[in-house]
């Protein structure tokens, strides 16, 4: 098996800035940093016009509201009737799969499995390792980082068909 490259996290903007070489140290540079953006990366296969990289919307900038709202694109751009897989380095994303009263990020949470509760096909989640050179999470990744540096936007969600309780029945 090749040997994996290092892999390094840069802070361009944060409390500190600088070059990491782990994440957890990243991290702690930008969490709860007033400028921090984040973006979204959904990849498919090379060259398919629906991957995407984008802003995520709002002022809330966090890693986990950015791994669920690329979830939430990869549903609205996916077939209704189709079967999707969800490959996914975020174990948050994977938690947050039908749970019935978020904590945090609801908002994006009950949108999230409202769409997977209205689609005729099946969304499945798989864990991957992030950061550990498997290939269409690289694209992602990446996706995701070209993203972050787009033009803010406004998130605007649409009203909810009916309450959480419902949502479970």
């Amino acid at each position: 098996m090749p040997k994996s490259l290092e892999k390094y996290y840069a802070v361009r903007v944060g409390n500190k800035t600088g070059i990491y070489k782990n994440w957890e140290d990243c991290k702690k540079q930008i969490h709860k940093y007033p400028d921090a953006y984040a973006g979204i990366g959904v990849f498919f296969k090379d060259n398919d016009p629906r991957n995407l990289s984008e802003r995520l919307p709002g002022t809330n900038q966090t890693n986990n509201r950015a791994e669920i709202f690329a979830v939430i694109r990869a549903i609205e751009i996916s077939k209704n009737d189709q079967n999707i897989i969800i490959n996914t380095d975020s174990t948050y994303v994977i938690n947050s799969y039908k749970v019935k009263n978020p904590k945090k990020n609801f908002d994006l949470v009950n949108r999230m499995n409202d769409l997977i509760k209205e689609r005729k096909g099946k969304v499945i989640f798989k864990h991957v390792r992030g950061h550990s050179g498997i290939y269409e999470n690289e694209k992602a990744d990446r996706f995701a980082y070209l993203g972050s540096q787009k033009s803010h936007i406004e998130l605007i969600l649409p009203e909810r068909k009916g309450t959480i309780k419902n949502y479970f029945k």
